[in-house]
């Protein structure tokens, strides 16, 4: 599993909290985040 810098986190954080599971990206990162999808 990758790890996320503090950007990447804050973004998921507001992700689960609006119940959003898909983000727009290139930041391998994400790759191994439960249940957010990256769409590349």
């Amino acid at each position: 599993m990758s790890e996320l810098k503090m950007d990447p986190c804050l973004a998921v954080g507001a992700m689960r909290r609006e119940n959003i599971n898909e983000i727009y990206t290139f930041d391998r990162g994400f790759d191994g985040v439960a249940g957010i999808i990256p769409v590349k």
